[in-house]
C-alpha cells in the first residue's frame, strides 16, 4: 500500500458527499403535487397576425396580451383546483434587448412559482442575435381557491420587450399556443 491509498480513498469519501449533497439540494427545491385528478384541458392557438409589442423610446417597454381567458376551478367554495399552463410559440426581439413573458392568475402571480416574483420569464435577453425566431416552451402551475362554487380564474400570459440599447424595441410572438389542465385533489 503506498501512502497515496489513503489520499485517494479521502478523495472518494469526500467526492460522493459531495454528489449526496449536491443530489439532495438540487431536489430540496421540488414541489410534488400528489393525488390530483384531471378534470378538464383547454387548447387555445393564436390566429392572425403575429403578436408585436412595440416602443420606439429610450429605455421603454412595451407589453400586448397573447391569451386571456376564465378558467373554472369545479369545485366548491373553500376547495382548490390546480392550473397547469403551458405556452409554446416562436419570439425574436430586437438585438440586444430584453423579451420576456408574463403569467398571471386571477391578476397575481401563480404560486407555487415557476417565474420572478412579479410573474416574469425573461426568454431573451442582450443577445445580438436574437432578430431571428426562436421556439419558445414554458409551463407553469397555479393553485387558485374558490370564494364561490365552480369559480371561474382569470389567465393572462403577455409578451413583452424593453429596451436595453437606447433606441427602443420590438418583439414579435407567433404560432402560439397555450394547453391548460385543471386538476383537483
Amino acid at each position: 500500500m503506498t501512502h497515496f491509498s489513503g489520499a485517494r480513498q479521502a478523495v472518494a469519501a469526500l467526492a460522493i458527499t459531495l454528489v449526496a449533497a449536491l443530489s439532495a439540494s438540487a431536489q430540496s427545491g421540488t414541489v410534488n403535487l400528489t393525488n390530483r385528478t384531471l378534470q378538464r384541458t383547454t387548447f387555445q392557438a393564436g390566429s392572425g397576425a403575429p403578436l408585436q409589442p412595440i416602443c420606439s423610446t429610450q429605455r421603454c417597454g412595451a407589453k400586448v396580451i397573447a391569451f386571456t381567458r376564465p378558467i373554472g376551478c369545479p369545485v366548491s367554495a373553500g376547495k382548490t383546483c390546480t392550473f397547469y399552463l403551458h405556452l409554446e410559440s416562436q419570439i425574436a426581439v430586437t438585438p440586444w434587448d430584453l423579451a420576456y413573458l408574463r403569467f398571471l392568475v386571477d391578476g397575481a402571480t401563480p404560486v407555487p412559482r415557476q417565474t420572478d416574483p412579479d410573474g416574469y420569464v425573461f426568454i431573451v435577453s442582450s443577445d445580438p442575435n436574437s432578430g431571428a425566431f426562436v421556439a419558445r416552451s414554458y409551463a407553469v402551475i397555479a393553485k387558485v381557491k374558490n370564494t364561490t362554487a365552480n369559480q371561474l380564474h382569470s389567465i393572462e400570459v403577455d409578451i413583452g420587450c424593453d429596451d436595453l440599447t437606447d433606441d427602443g424595441c420590438f418583439a414579435v410572438m407567433d404560432g402560439r399556443t397555450l394547453s391548460t389542465g385543471v386538476y383537483t385533489p
